[in-house]
């Protein structure tokens, strides 16, 4: 979920059943909610937003969010710390890894990476991953992106092997 959405690992903690989209045109994680009463915060104004669900994830998700849709407040991912899940996930890959310098976090750069090289325009990419957009018409003007044309950016990349 973290590399295909490119979401701060903080995000996705926090995320409730309800916060998955699975039955709308365009499948989302919505995080436009998640700053609320129950003292879910995202990092900032910008994280607030809309990530469409890659294909290649899609039926995983529905899957895992479908076993507990009689539960929509329920945060799946709430169990774990999100600082230290990220500190021992990263000490359990490390050996894996051929760059000691990555982190968990490194999945988001890798997303971001991806849609660079996949000639994606920065103004999406920020859409995506929640970042401030930099131009006057993008940023105080541009408002939201259409889910559709944030599914056909994530589509660009793909993670499954030939």
């Amino acid at each position: 979920l973290l590399l295909y959405t490119g979401a701060r690992l903080s995000e996705i903690h926090q995320l409730q059943v309800q916060d998955f989209i699975l039955d709308a045109p365009v499948p989302y994680i919505d995080l436009e909610g998640v700053n609320d009463e129950e003292g879910r915060q995202l990092k900032n104004a910008n994280s607030a937003r809309k990530v469409p669900l890659h294909p290649e994830i899609l039926d995983r998700a529905r899957t895992f969010i479908d076993g507990m849709a009689d539960r929509p407040t329920h945060r799946p991912f709430n169990r774990i710390r999100a600082a230290s899940f990220g500190q021992k996930f990263t000490k359990f890959c490390r050996p894996f890894l051929k760059d000691k310098r990555k982190t968990l976090h490194s999945l988001r750069h890798t997303m971001s990476g991806e849609l660079q090289n996949a000639g994606v325009q920065e103004y999406l990419i920020n859409q995506i991953l929640g970042h401030a957009q930099q131009t006057m018409s993008t940023g105080q003007y541009g408002g939201h992106v259409q889910l559709e044309v944030l599914l056909e950016a994530l589509t660009k990349v793909s993670f499954r092997k030939q």
